[in-house]
């Protein structure tokens, strides 16, 4: 059995090996967070601050200083949170892009381990050290559970264009597209009279169609599968009565609705 003073050597070591790849796997996240911004997630704008403190607690890690292990869960725990979105999206809509493992998902495995790790290392005296350890453990793979299960359900706005044609029986064809000039696109067909006036208020008429642009939809997905769209506006004109489709009454290439 190992001495206990080599036990915790061991796991400083780790901690302080765990924290440097953590922190040299997300220099191009924050590089892409500087060139691009945040869009509209402003809370994370936390990321880089957590980042810093976390390489400052690495320092202090070096000099045994046990505030140096609170700032590591801290910081640790911020920036785990602050992934869970992106890697979510990642595991669900890009598996495929590997160089995301290394700049994306290296980084919240690293950071999620080390919230176990320093918790472990710094209750090892405590009566209650294996319930505690356990408890770390549940909850950081809870955090990583959580990525996924939060994809089950997701709606997420995008703008499309569509060229809508009403026939004289009051049967509305709705080809959507991504733009004007692109190819790709779905139809609709249906009836209602509130769509119906809602397109003739707002759409501009041509050779008897009428176009649409920036068109504001509602796409909600079930993991990575589309399930339903729900049209929200018209340009800036937000429709009293919105309207909400089926995959199945999609027909036609809805590829480029995927986030």
């Amino acid at each position: 059995m190992k001495e206990p003073k080599t036990i915790f050597k061991m796991f400083r070591l780790t901690i302080l090996i765990v924290s440097i790849n953590g922190l040299l796997s997300s220099l191009p996240f924050i590089a892409t967070m500087f060139a691009y911004g945040i869009g509209d997630n402003e809370i994370m704008a936390l990321y880089f601050p957590s980042y810093v403190v976390l390489g400052i607690a690495t320092v202090i890690n070096l000099f045994k200083w046990k505030i140096g292990y609170y700032l590591t869960i801290i910081s640790a725990l911020i920036c785990s949170l602050l992934l869970i979105k992106d890697v979510g999206y990642f595991l669900i809509f890009e598996p495929n892009n590997y160089i995301l493992y290394l700049i994306l998902f290296l980084p919240f495995i690293l950071f999620l381990s080390l919230i176990p790790i320093t918790v472990v290392y710094l209750t090892s005296n405590y009566h209650k050290n294996k319930l505690i350890a356990m408890s770390s453990i549940f909850f950081a793979f809870g955090i990583f559970s959580y990525t996924i299960i939060d994809r089950y359900n997701q709606s997420f706005n995008d703008l499309i264009f569509i060229e809508a044609n009403i026939s004289d029986e009051g049967i509305i064809s709705l080809n959507c597209r991504p733009g004007f000039g692109d190819s790709r696109n779905f139809s609709i067909k249906t009836k209602s009279n509130n769509l119906e006036a809602d397109i003739k208020n707002y759409g501009k008429f041509y050779k008897g169609d009428y176009f649409l642009d920036n068109t504001k939809v509602l796409t909600h997905f079930r993991f990575s599968k589309l399930k339903s769209i729900t049209l929200v506006k018209f340009g800036n004109h937000t429709l009293a009565n919105q309207f909400t489709w089926t995959k199945s009454e999609l027909i036609g290439n809805t590829d480029f609705l995927k986030p």
